[in-house]
């Protein structure tokens, strides 16, 4: 996404962490390769986090999905995350969004 939302000469750093605040959700796709992984990806997540304490405790803001079997970092082991290879993944998946929207939309 960075190749196409930002633009050329912008400060990419600022312009995800500005991505990341103002996100309906976050989904943090976690796989074999990723929570092993040093560098970039690991700050957005630590971005996202403290992002999610501003959020309520009803909110549902931050979606871990495990691509594949994986360790849930530690941090993040208070979400209840989603493994998206099971067989009814996608449609717990969507009902997380959906119930996100649904929170979003009874504080407005």
């Amino acid at each position: 996404m960075d190749k196409i939302d930002i633009v050329t000469g912008e400060k990419w750093e600022r312009a995800i962490k500005k991505a990341i605040k103002e996100a309906d959700l976050f989904v943090a796709c976690l796989s074999s390769t990723s929570v092993k992984k040093r560098g970039y990806l690991q700050k957005e997540f630590k971005m996202a986090l403290e992002i999610a304490k501003e959020k309520l405790d009803t909110d549902i803001w931050f979606i871990p999905l495990r691509l594949d079997e994986c360790d849930v970092p530690d941090e993040l082991s208070e979400y209840q995350w989603l493994d998206l290879f099971e067989d009814d993944a996608w449609k717990r998946f969507m009902r997380a969004i959906e119930e996100s929207q649904i929170r979003i939309s009874k504080l407005s």
